[in-house]
């Protein structure tokens, strides 16, 4: 006989539901995007503009898929992360800050895993077609989990699941067979209209009255997204990230989870090769940003914080790349030197 919540606890999924095909409704889902699009987010993200029609009907693109299993799990922390071999602070070398959760697995890897890991149960009792998500396919994934009651949405425009606040991830398995309908409990001892830290710590104010996140003003975003230089006033709303921004999730009452920052020298990095910074970032969650974007943000942090004409000439003889190098141009925009 199966069952469905030995298999996913046993695999190492935090919590679990499974939705059928009559509980999604595309019309929703299209409201849901269409507004979110609306609020000034058109050409954030370009996946989501080329891939709307699949996000908007998940079923419907794959008319195989009887069932959709949704997994919450959180990536093991890595204790050796290559990430720690990253040079030091240092007081003339500006400081650059990358999000805790990167000392984590990179959370494609862990979330694959565990769903591989419940594929392979399922195959026994007759799945022989099936597709996994984890962040890698265009799927609603939040969207999806607050209709199957596996958390809320929260002012940051996260999903907060009870017990784990903000800082989870999500995983889809859709298989073609028919599993009952299992959704979870979403309720929470500490309402998210009550408290509002979230959007409050949030630097930049890119959190709407209504949820909605104005991607262009998320650290986030700018640090991981943007693959462009970056203009002055980017730079100082970059605020010293290299990678990531855990402000919003990291404040929330119910996350115990206690990942620090990891604080790095700028100027290092800008100087370091950059073969030897890919291999330092191999297999952990920077080598999706990779090698250019880091040397770029780094470069921010240092213009903002340590940048002189003298240190902008020497960036500039030593940039192989356009992207970096226009951005250390655009340290001429600061008002101290005019």
């Amino acid at each position: 006989m199966m069952d469905i919540e030995r298999i996913c606890r046993e695999a190492g999924a935090l919590k679990w539901a499974v939705l059928r095909p009559e509980e999604v409704s595309p019309e929703d889902v299209r409201r849901h995007y269409e507004h979110w699009l609306k609020r000034g987010n058109e050409g954030a993200l370009s996946y989501i503009d080329k891939r709307l029609a699949m996000l908007i009907d998940p079923f419907g693109v794959r008319p195989w898929a009887k069932s959709l299993l949704l997994i919450v799990f959180r990536p093991e922390k890595v204790s050796d992360s290559p990430l720690l071999r990253l040079p030091s602070p240092t007081e003339s070398g500006g400081v650059g800050r990358i999000a805790g959760y990167a000392l984590r697995e990179d959370y494609h890897l862990a979330g694959r895993r565990i769903l591989e890991r419940i594929k392979e149960e399922l195959s026994e009792f007759g799945v022989t077609q099936s597709e996994l998500c984890v962040d890698s396919s265009p799927v609603p994934e939040k969207y999806l989990a607050k209709v199957a009651g596996l958390g809320t949405g929260a002012p940051n425009s996260l999903v907060r699941v009870s017990d784990f606040g903000c800082r989870v991830y999500l995983g889809a398995l859709f298989i073609d067979l028919e599993l009952p309908s299992l959704h979870g409990n979403a309720m929470f001892a500490v309402g998210c209209a009550s408290c509002l830290k979230c959007r409050l710590a949030c630097p930049n104010r890119a959190m709407m009255d209504d949820g909605t996140l104005i991607v262009r003003a998320c650290r986030s975003w700018m640090a991981g997204e943007w693959r462009g230089p970056l203009t002055w006033a980017q730079q100082n709303a970059l605020g010293g990230n290299l990678f990531g921004c855990s402000i919003c999730s990291s404040c929330c009452p119910e996350d115990a989870l206690g990942d620090e920052d990891l604080h790095v020298d700028c100027l290092q990095i800008l100087k370091m090769p950059t073969g030897e910074l890919k291999r330092l970032i191999a297999g952990t969650p920077l080598q999706h940003v990779g090698t250019t974007l880091l040397k770029r943000n780094a470069a921010a942090a240092v213009g903002v914080q340590c940048g002189t004409p003298v240190l902008q000439k020497e960036l500039l003889e030593i940039c192989n790349s356009p992207v970096v190098a226009e951005t250390v141009r655009a340290w001429k925009d600061r008002r101290a030197w005019l």
